[in-house]
């Protein structure tokens, strides 16, 4: 696991024992609509379900509100928001026997985790890993609150998690942009927030940042490298940019510099796309302007996945010809490396570490102990050669096994970073 400083955060499958912020009462004052389910550490529980948003995963997590298909809008105010409860168990004795009495003391915590939109995979499998995490550690209520698209109303979500009693909010956004307020009121009420949105909100208690452009540079020299093998490192390029937001701007500067730095390559085009759809198009129209491309990078898996469609409409199937590269880790586009198609590079950020950590983070902050304001999720470059092995570390982050790959994706900085702040430097 990697270090806080001179601490060491301890590994996920460990009983951890912990001591209340403040005193709370035994069930949530929301009056929302609600699904409150209280489980045994251990059981299988259910994914957030509410409306589904057509968002891609960089839209979720590095912030393209603008991508988002907007939801009917609800009622307006706090009280009408969906959410999904899950609530850990509030007895840790009657689920694992053995377990410190201390441990309990976790059980009348509140935790809000504050998303942008529900019914996302990457979203479902990051609350799911929170809330797993704090049932090891000794079992606090937690509940999911969607924004359903409005960048604006999850502002009034981490308000609203704080004004009814929340010890904690981890906020998940689609935009650094309004933010003040909420994060001051929030404090104001004794709450701690940690963001994990791949870009700095001001105020916060801990950044969760990524490691834009080292990611992006990593997936352009492996295009590089394809090209010195198979193509005498010459060939044109073709990069599916994002120009929206300051930390996609940087992935694709990296990309740019990762394939020029590293072979022959020439950058004949750049077009922005924000989703699959707008991938396949773009793809298809530097296909037919530069028949001979051998390279095409995408910001990102969604958009990637997109580009790889245009690729095979047009007939360009053989991986020895075009290679594609993109960022995620998404299934699809490991399960496309897997079948042998021209895509061949991901950058996999490991979410299912990242949340472990982050809820980690977010209890020790509960503790009073000392926490470093800012992480850094990194993760792995995924290829042919590396899938097997990357699917088989992150099919279980809590396993015992896992545990030496913490140091390897995720590194923390003393640095207290602000809206508009870029990733911090090793």
């Amino acid at each position: 696991m990697p270090s806080r400083s001179a601490d060491t955060i301890k590994a996920p499958w460990t009983s951890m024992s912990f001591s209340t912020k403040r005193g709370m009462g035994s069930s949530w004052s929301l009056s929302m609509m609600r699904t409150k389910r209280r489980r045994c550490r251990g059981r299988p529980h259910g994914r957030i379900s509410s409306m589904i948003m057509q968002m891609s995963i960089l839209d979720v997590l590095q912030g393209r509100p603008e991508a988002a298909r907007q939801a009917p809008s609800g009622q307006g105010g706090f009280g009408m928001l969906k959410l999904t409860l899950r609530g850990a168990a509030t007895s840790i004795a009657l689920c694992a026997a053995g377990m410190q009495a201390s441990a309990q003391d976790l059980a009348d915590m509140r935790i809000g985790y504050s998303i942008p939109a529900s019914g996302l995979e990457v979203i479902d499998n990051f609350a799911d890993t929170l809330e797993k995490t704090a049932a090891r550690s000794g079992g606090s209520d937690f509940v999911v609150v969607s924004a359903e698209g409005d960048p604006l109303k999850q502002t009034t979500d981490v308000e609203g998690l704080a004004t009814q009693g929340a010890d904690a909010v981890i906020i998940t956004a689609a935009s650094d942009v309004g933010w003040d307020l909420a994060i001051q009121n929030a404090k104001a009420q004794g709450t701690v927030v940690v963001n994990h949105s791949g870009f700095a909100i001001s105020g916060v208690d801990q950044n969760v940042m990524l490691d834009f452009y080292d990611s992006g540079y990593e997936v352009g020299a492996a295009a590089a490298r394809w090209l010195n093998e198979t193509h005498g490192g010459e060939g044109l390029v073709g990069i599916l940019a994002q120009s929206g937001d300051s930390g996609l701007v940087e992935r694709s500067q990296g990309m740019r510099d990762g394939i020029l730095e590293n072979s022959d390559a020439e950058v004949v085009a750049e077009v922005d796309a924000y989703d699959r759809l707008e991938g396949a198009e773009g793809a298809a129209n530097i296909l037919a302007a530069n028949p001979d491309i051998r390279v095409l990078l995408a910001f990102n898996d969604d958009v990637g996945l997109g580009v790889l469609q245009a690729a095979t409409e047009a007939g360009r199937t053989d991986p020895s010809e075009l290679f594609i590269g993109g960022t995620d880790g998404l299934p699809d586009a490991l399960d496309a490396i897997e079948g042998g198609t021209p895509y061949q590079v991901t950058w996999g950020y490991m979410f299912g570490f990242s949340a472990i950590l982050t809820m980690q983070d977010t209890e020790a902050l509960l503790r009073g102990e000392d926490v470093p304001p800012t992480r850094v999720q990194q993760g792995r470059l995924v290829t042919a050669d590396t899938l097997a092995q990357y699917r088989e570390i992150t099919a279980d982050p809590f396993s015992e096994a896992a545990g030496p790959i913490f140091d390897e994706v995720s590194r923390y900085s003393d640095t207290v970073l602000v809206k508009g702040d870029a990733t911090p430097a090793e």
